[in-house]
């Protein structure tokens, strides 16, 4: 599928650079760095299932960390606020 990008001038360059050296086209040079690139970020994220997965393992939700959390952000906007006037 044919699209348009505005790259800056130095990732233009590097992948012109790249393409002629490995004999490439600049469109699989750029196919290949965007397919390793969302690869990577996937597989950096825990999935779904395995955060439910061990949140049921650690025994669910923590109601000490909770409420610690809710007077922390309580307290934290109350600081804002007074910050504000």
């Amino acid at each position: 599928m044919k699209t348009t990008l505005d790259l800056p001038d130095h990732l233009l360059t590097e992948v012109k650079i790249r393409a002629a050296m490995e004999k490439k086209k600049m469109k699989d040079v750029i196919a290949e760095a965007l397919e390793k690139g969302l690869r990577r970020n996937d597989q950096s994220k825990p999935s779904a299932a395995k955060l439910l997965a061990e949140y049921h393992r650690e025994g669910g939700l923590d109601t000490d960390k909770a409420e610690q959390w809710i007077s922390e952000i309580s307290n934290d906007r109350k600081n804002w606020r007074s910050e504000d006037k």
